[in-house]
């Protein structure tokens, strides 16, 4: 662990680096998540005072709370990486946000992180309003072009957002519905 008397400029900056310390050390740990081929050495009070997926898996009624070890199916290992490191810095990984994270809110969604969750959705309105601006420069290029470019990103969202039941997959819907009107409305526009 590093020097415990490092000055840090902000509170802030002592929880985010302290919390990555932990994370990276596992210094303290008292729990282990799996999930594929990634294994975690977590902290009780870090993971289930910030996540209630967490809480109710190590101090439930369940055998992960007698053993200390959950093992989670289901996910993408790489996003499970990043949740959990958002739990611990309370940063979202710059490079999904800037990408597509879908993936990113399908992992928050099941482990009931809700601020992951709003940031993904907004990160993905924000991807969906390039896209907008991208297809209304679309006169000036071919069609066909441009739509493969586009498409693929809002067919998973769609995809992903008619795929599950869970009340936080019904944002992802009527983002998808609105975009889907706002490019019909184009469509009928560019004609």
């Amino acid at each position: 662990m590093s020097d415990t008397k490092e000055v840090y400029r902000t509170a802030e900056v002592m929880l985010s680096e302290s919390g990555a310390n932990l994370l990276e050390t596992s210094l303290f740990s008292d729990v282990t998540v799996n999930c594929g081929d990634r294994t975690w050495k977590l902290h009780k009070a870090i993971t289930c005072s910030r996540c209630p997926y967490f809480n109710k898996a190590f101090n439930g009624h369940f055998k992960e709370a007698a053993t200390g070890d959950l093992t989670i199916k289901e996910q993408i290992p790489e996003y499970v990486d990043q949740a959990i490191r958002y739990l611990y810095t309370g940063k979202a990984p710059e490079d999904t946000l800037e990408s597509w994270p879908i993936d990113l809110f399908k992992v928050a969604d099941f482990l009931q992180i809700k601020s992951l969750e709003r940031q993904s959705i907004e990160t993905i309105k924000t991807r969906l309003r390039e896209v907008m601006g991208f297809l209304a420069d679309i006169h000036n290029k071919p069609k066909e072009a441009q739509m493969e470019k586009a498409f693929p990103d809002f067919i998973y969202l769609a995809r992903t957002a008619y795929g599950a039941d869970s009340a936080s997959y019904y944002r992802l819907r009527d983002i998808s519905k609105r975009f889907f009107a706002q490019i019909k409305q184009h469509i009928i526009n560019d004609d």
